[in-house]
């Protein structure tokens, strides 16, 4: 045990509730291991006997730097527990100067106190699920972060509330607030908005940037399938229209000055083409080599065909460093997870897709990867073309 530098938590989601009396000593004898530096937790960690703060102290003595919780990122409501928050509040603030990543659901997350902790050696903060309104945080998320000066990751992979709203990260109260994370190089933003103030603010520094809906559209489908035979699943699993126009999308990049960017990944509803989109981004980030285009076809007929792929393409001319396209393509009638089903059963050929790659290798010489988006993001058709 001297020399254990990482450790993964599992299996906590299969503890009763009595049985969850273990967690506090589990944790604490981890805790003690004076080499450990990773910590990953899958599952719930909430107690539902432990509410009271000073039963969730720990003496630490692990030089954490590395702290992710994980869990199911298709919950279908928001989820929070006191216990749960206690606990993270517990392990984590004490270890706030030596933390140099960490990854937290965002309902549980001791935000309001992480606001009140300097975090100088952060350099990786990913929050995801239900975010809290700025009336219940009592501050805008942004508050929240601004005491990470190192920061070069940050990921908010929220979805959207029930009530439909979604609140900007840079609210027009900050109008004249400092930017707070200059070192910023990765930034990841699910179901933006044109009016955010973050877009104007972001540094010269950024090199990779995606926006879009989460969780994507073809991971519902997939999971959907997954638990087709359970009725009650299936309708709280239902997907939601969050992806933006390309007109909204459009307006957003025109806020960025980015002259450093490399990758891209834009989620958005097309209803006949890409519009100005494409042509905008073929222009105002030349230096990009990975783009990512999540497209949500309305009429996935006529987005899709050969002629609008070859538009597609041509519209991505200016782009000279471009070498890798990732692109989701939707099937018309069918779908995504029922396609890949067919697929797999039916004995269809994933040639079939070599329509698409075609149209990009003849217009596009410079690609030497093209990912084709079926399912879930990992677990993709991907074609090489050089």
């Amino acid at each position: 045990m001297d020399s254990l530098y990482s450790i993964v938590v599992g299996g906590i989601n299969s503890l009763a509730a009595h049985e969850r009396s273990a967690l506090r000593p589990i944790f604490g004898a981890i805790l003690a291991i004076k080499t450990l530096c990773n910590l990953q937790v899958d599952g719930d960690l909430h107690h539902p006997l432990y509410h009271k703060s000073e039963d969730e102290q720990f003496e630490i003595h692990a030089p954490l730097t590395y702290f992710s919780h994980v869990l199911d990122e298709f919950r279908p409501q928001c989820r929070g527990h006191i216990s749960e928050t206690l606990l993270l509040k517990y392990l984590i603030l004490p270890l706030c100067k030596n933390m140099e990543s960490l990854e937290l659901p965002v309902e549980s997350a001791p935000l309001q106190e992480m606001g009140d902790h300097d975090w100088s050696q952060l350099r990786s903060l990913k929050l995801y699920g239900f975010p809290p309104s700025a009336t219940a945080l009592g501050c805008p998320l942004l508050g929240t972060l601004v005491r990470m000066p190192h920061l070069r990751s940050l990921s908010l992979q929220f979805h959207v509330p029930p009530s439909g709203d979604v609140e900007p990260i840079w609210p027009p109260k900050w109008a004249d607030a400092p930017f707070p994370w200059p070192e910023l190089e990765e930034l990841f933003i699910t179901n933006p908005i044109p009016e955010d103030g973050l877009w104007s603010r972001l540094p010269p520094t950024l090199r990779t940037l995606s926006m879009r809906e989460w969780p994507p559209r073809w991971d519902h489908d997939h999971f959907r399938e997954r638990v087709r035979d359970d009725e009650e699943k299936q309708s709280e699993y239902q997907a939601r229209d969050t992806a933006l126009s390309t007109a909204a999308l459009c307006r957003i990049l025109r806020q960025c000055r980015l002259p450093s960017l490399t990758s891209l990944g834009l989620g958005y509803t097309v209803y006949s083409g890409d519009g100005e989109l494409v042509t905008y981004v073929g222009s105002a980030f030349p230096l990009l080599r990975v783009l990512g285009l999540y497209r949500l076809p309305i009429h996935g007929s006529e987005c899709q065909s050969t002629d609008a792929l070859t538009g597609l393409a041509r519209q991505l001319l200016p782009l000279r460093f471009l070498h890798t396209l990732i692109m989701h393509v939707d099937q018309t009638e069918k779908s995504i997870a029922g396609l890949m089903d067919w697929c797999m059963v039916g004995g269809w050929e994933p040639q079939r897709l070599d329509f698409v790659t075609d149209v990009f290798e003849r217009e596009l010489p410079s690609i030497r990867q093209m990912a084709i988006l079926l399912t879930d993001e990992y677990d993709s058709s991907s074609s090489t073309v050089t």
